[in-house]
């Protein structure tokens, strides 16, 4: 579902920015990611069940029964992943304002869609990946200097990576630190 909202933003984002094979690419991806949940009987699951778990004794009618999702779940599902992504979108145009970049959020929320399906695409150094550049390419193109839009990114990054893995850290080494009571893991 999240890929769906990221394609579906990256579509319109690639139409607002001009960039139409990405607008193409994620009109693909969204068609794809909706046939699980709009059309599972023609999703080729036999072959995915092969490749992803090739000593499972899965049926069809397991298959079938593992794919059904309610609609009015679906469609929560698929709020909540949009609204998640505007706030990851959100933090992006906070990086860029706090830096100095001078990017309207409009622009933000119709290219930032665009990185993210970047990202998909398995190609990094030192963690700095497809995604990174391809942001900091479309922010230049908006006439921000090529050094503020690559500092933007890279702080974006922090927010959206790095500041969430630490603080996920320090939880986890709270959560140990304070172990549960035999009655407190009976319940």
């Amino acid at each position: 579902t999240s890929l769906t909202a990221v394609a579906a933003m990256g579509a319109a984002g690639g139409l607002v920015s001009g960039s139409l094979p990405m607008a193409g690419f994620s009109v693909a991806v969204v068609c794809a990611s909706l046939v699980p949940f709009a059309a599972p009987r023609i999703m080729p699951w036999r072959p995915l069940v092969r490749v992803l778990a090739p000593n499972a004794d899965i049926t069809p009618e397991r298959l079938e029964v593992a794919s059904y999702v309610p609609k009015g779940l679906l469609l929560q599902v698929y709020a909540v992943s949009l609204v998640g992504w505007l706030l990851t979108y959100g933090i992006v145009y906070a990086s860029c304002r706090a830096v100095g970049a001078e990017i309207s959020l409009a622009y933000v929320l119709a290219v930032a869609p665009l990185a993210s399906l970047a990202r998909l695409i398995p190609i990094s150094a030192g963690g700095i990946g497809l995604g990174e550049v391809t942001m900091t390419v479309l922010f230049t193109r908006t006439g921000v200097p090529e050094s503020l839009a690559a500092t933007a990114t890279l702080l974006a990054m922090v927010g959206l990576v790095l500041l969430p893995g630490a603080a996920g850290l320090i939880l986890l080494a709270a959560g140990r630190s304070h172990p549960r009571s035999a009655t407190e893991t009976s319940d």
